[in-house]
């Protein structure tokens, strides 16, 4: 009979909210607008930027941004950019803060902007993680 009772108040409860109204107003999305630039010289210029102790990030060499974690023995790298030649430039920079081997690379998800530069990263013994 518990049972009955609870099952009742707990359909009653669930019909009385599902049918109330929403009466939240939403606001209108904004209209595009055409006239929105991008300052290039800003968003692309590449450089190497320190994040924390021993870490840090290349920008605006690729679409992805590569990250190189320097590590007791050994650094990681986690994305790699979409191309050979960036992930090159990106390497060729990373070494000049520390020029250990590359013990992993990490690639946060499958776009190929996140995995396509590896083969530039990859030293003997490097090991690729991904999901």
């Amino acid at each position: 009979m518990r049972y009955k009772i609870f099952n009742i108040l707990l359909l009653c409860f669930i019909l009385i909210n599902c049918s109330k109204k929403d009466e939240e107003i939403l606001s209108a999305p904004q209209e595009f607008d055409n006239e929105i630039s991008v300052d290039d010289d800003y968003y692309f210029e590449k450089n190497i930027y320190q994040v924390v102790d021993n870490v840090y990030v290349a920008i605006g060499y690729g679409l992805a941004n590569s990250i190189l974690i320097v590590g007791d023995g050994g650094n990681i790298i986690i994305d790699v950019t979409e191309s050979d030649i960036l992930a090159a430039e990106i390497r060729e920079r990373f070494e000049e803060i520390s020029d250990q081997p590359i013990e992993a690379i990490f690639y946060t998800h499958s776009h190929v902007d996140h995995w396509r530069g590896a083969s530039s990263f990859v030293d003997d013994g490097t090991e690729v993680y991904a999901h």
